[in-house]
C-alpha cells in the first residue's frame, strides 16, 4: 500500500490536484481511497463537499473528517 498526501494553503487547488491524481491512478488499474480533513463540520450532503468531487474522480471511497465527526461516501454494497 502507498500513501500520497496533497498539502497546501486554502484555495490553492489541492482538490483539483487530488482529482487528477486519483483519475491517473485509477486509469492504471489501482484502487484508490481519499480522505479529506476539514476544519468545518462534516456534511452528509455529498454535493456540498470536496469529498464528492474526489469520489466522482474515481475514488472507491471518500471520507471527510472534521472536528464534529466524519462522513464516508462509497459505492453501494451488494
Amino acid at each position: 500500500m502507498a500513501v500520497v498526501c496533497v498539502v497546501g494553503s486554502k484555495e490553492s487547488g489541492k482538490t483539483r490536484v487530488a482529482e487528477a491524481l486519483i483519475g491517473a491512478l485509477v486509469r492504471r488499474g489501482l484502487k484508490v481511497s481519499a480522505l479529506k480533513k476539514s476544519q468545518s463540520a462534516a456534511s452528509l450532503d455529498p454535493a456540498a463537499r470536496d469529498s464528492a468531487r474526489l469520489k466522482a474522480a474515481g475514488a472507491a471511497l471518500s471520507c471527510c473528517a472534521g472536528p464534529q465527526g466524519s462522513c464516508l461516501f462509497s459505492d453501494p454494497v451488494d
